[in-house]
């Protein structure tokens, strides 16, 4: 009998502490929405405006609403992008410094097998930084192809 109800406390507390995880998370994913569809509306409205104004006015630079949730998106979005293509740069350039300028396909492709493990590494090290400073550097110009690193800067 004491068996049962020890069972039973701990099943009931188990079940707690599940619907406070999730009700967290909900919680958690209720407030994300909102803030974005702040800033998204506040980014659509400055489009608009910015869409009326000749561009050689004053007011034709982007809001600052605009440029946070530009350099927001522009990592998080431009930081597997500059994974692929810092690795990819990376290879190519440490099987260059292996064995220099060939075309023996067996030497680039043995120094490539040994050299892909560190680009692989050194990509995934370097990617949040290079995605980091190319979307801070492109606040300017939000939402471009350089603020989501995929500009000649980052190889």
């Amino acid at each position: 009998m004491l068996k049962m109800v020890t069972a039973q406390i701990i099943s009931s507390q188990k079940e707690r502490t599940s619907n406070l995880s999730t009700m967290k998370i909900f919680s958690t994913s209720v407030a994300l929405f909102c803030l974005c569809f702040v800033f998204a509306s506040t980014v659509l409205a400055d489009a608009k405006v910015s869409a009326n104004t000749p561009p050689n006015s004053l007011s034709s630079k982007p809001s600052v609403p605009k440029r946070v949730l530009g350099a927001f998106v522009g990592t998080v979005v431009g930081t597997p992008i500059c994974f692929v293509r810092r690795a990819a740069w990376d290879e190519k350039e440490g099987v260059r410094g292996i064995i220099g300028d060939t075309n023996n396909k067996v030497a680039v492709v043995a120094a490539g097998a040994f050299w892909l493990p560190f680009s692989v590494v050194t990509g995934f090290l370097e990617a949040p930084c290079y995605a980091f400073k190319q979307s801070m550097c492109n606040t300017d110009k939000p939402f471009s192809c350089e603020q989501f690193s995929l500009g000649k800067d980052v190889e």
